[in-house]
Order: C-alpha cells, then structure tokens, then sequence
C-alpha cells in the first residue's frame, strides 16, 4: 500500500507520524516548477524549490531572530531588522522585510500554481510534486 511506504520513508527520514500521515492523504497538486512551501504543517501554498529551503532555514532559525526578553509584541518580537513571516495568520517567524514580501505574493498567487481536480498541464502527470522533486502519491 502506497500510505504504508510513504509512512514508513517518513519515519526513517525522522519526521513524525502526524505530519506525514496528512501529507500522504493530501497529495501535493503544484503545477511543473513548484513544491509545497511548508511553513507550518499542512501549509499548501506551492512555491519554487528556492522559496522552500528559505522557509526551511527561516524556521529552523526562528528561535534567534526573536528578542530574547520580548518587547512590544510580547515574546515573539523580532529582532530589529525582523518581521513576522504572516504565511497565515499567528505565523510570527521573524524573517527580514523582503522575505516577507515574497510570503505575501506566494498566498496570493497560492490557487494560480496548484493543478485543479482533474485537470492537467502538459508536462504534468497530475500527481505534482513534494520538496525535493519526489511525486505526490495520486489520490485514483
């Protein structure tokens, strides 16, 4: 069973059971150039590979980019030169101003680089693709 395999490849990868499971479920359906950006779990939005290893470091270093005491925002304020990410709303990764203008335009344009139901592109197979260029398990 597909499900079992890409659960058991999660595992060995590290990730955990939740998390996987909801991605095997929901395959990912991002047109030829796109990968889902995971910003937070089950976040949809398809973003080019680049976009999403500067949401991978960007989390990874969430911790740093914050006021350690903080500040107007109570304990997720940024660091001067940090903003908060707002992928969704309460996404408070500080990440720097440009960054944050990239997250805006990725939502908006979040439905445009998805493949719809049963439609396909021409050099889409209709499974789409995971960060790093792995398929998405079919949903037929």
């Amino acid at each position: 069973m597909k499900l079992t395999g890409l659960l058991a490849s999660a595992l060995v990868l590290g990730a955990t059971p939740v998390v996987n499971a909801q991605l095997a479920q929901s395959p990912a359906m991002c047109r030829p150039g796109y990968v889902l950006r995971e910003a937070y779990p089950g976040d949809r939005v398809c973003v080019d590979s680049q976009t999403h290893d500067q949401v991978a470091s960007d989390n990874a270093q969430a911790g740093t980019r914050r006021e350690p005491n903080g500040g107007a925002s109570g304990p997720d304020t940024c660091r001067p030169g940090y903003v908060w990410r707002e992928a969704r709303q309460g996404d408070h990764v500080c990440v720097t101003p440009a960054v944050r203008a990239q997250t805006a335009e990725d939502n908006q344009y979040a439905i445009a680089r998805r493949v719809r139901a049963g439609h396909r592109t021409a050099n889409d197979n209709g499974a789409g693709t995971r960060a790093g260029g792995s398929p998405a398990p079919r949903a037929d």
